[in-house]
């Protein structure tokens, strides 16, 4: 079977990914990595998760976001690598 897409990630390359985590992830936060929230959806019990899209130049910066939010204590939900999202379209003026 073969796929329509082949895309290669690559350890030392950039790379669009959407990230969810447990909370709300304000501006100010946001402005340390430069990435834009996708959505903030209710999850129940007066909880919310935010997803988010970032730019990174490699696999590095990645991990320094994800340390970020983690130092935040925000719970990762999920990292999934968005090669079809382009950032700079989708940011709301």
């Amino acid at each position: 079977m073969s796929h329509p897409h082949t895309y290669t990630i690559q350890f030392s390359g950039p790379g669009t990914y959407r990230i969810r985590v447990l909370g709300n992830i304000g501006k100010n936060m946001l402005d340390l990595f430069e990435g834009i929230v996708e959505s903030v959806d209710d999850i129940g019990e007066g909880k919310v998760s935010t997803s988010i899209i970032v730019n990174v130049l490699d696999q590095a910066q990645l991990c320094g976001i994800i340390n970020i939010l983690y130092d935040h204590r925000l719970a990762l939900i999920s990292l999934i690598w968005a090669p079809s999202y382009n950032i700079k379209e989708n940011i709301s003026t």
